[in-house]
């Protein structure tokens, strides 16, 4: 089960959302240059924060309610508010939403002129920086 938590609330996450870029963290920062005098100049350091979890979910996957979403896109708006995310029952991590990079996204399922807090959306896209 994935959840987002915020102050007192905590929301439920669809459970076929997936850490698409879980395994592709780099986790030292290395910069290389070479010196006037042919010699190679390296600096490595272990990254202490920043690591990307995006979670997607398949197109016509990942359904979520309005008000859900809604509730998402409330702590979005909050510059640099940090959330405690669970994913899969694995502990909790303490996180922002990643603005740069588009936050949270979402397809109506159908489109209806009227919405109701009861309409599904799918596609989810969730995208926060682990702090």
């Amino acid at each position: 089960m994935h959840t987002l938590s915020y102050s007192a609330t905590t929301l439920t996450l669809p459970d076929d959302l997936v850490w698409a870029d879980e395994l592709t963290w780099r986790q030292v920062e290395q910069t290389e240059q070479y010196l006037l005098t042919g010699g190679l100049w390296l600096q490595a350091q272990a990254r202490l924060a920043g690591r990307p979890i995006t979670l997607t979910g398949a197109a016509n996957a990942a359904w979520i309610s309005r008000a859900d979403l809604l509730t998402l896109l409330s702590w979005k708006a909050l510059p640099g508010q940090q959330f405690s995310l669970v994913l899969r029952s694995e502990g909790a991590r303490t996180v922002i939403f990643n603005q740069q990079a588009g936050a949270v996204e979402a397809q109506p399922v159908i489109d209806f002129s009227m919405v109701d807090a009861g309409d599904y959306y799918n596609s989810l896209v969730l995208r926060f920086l682990q702090v």
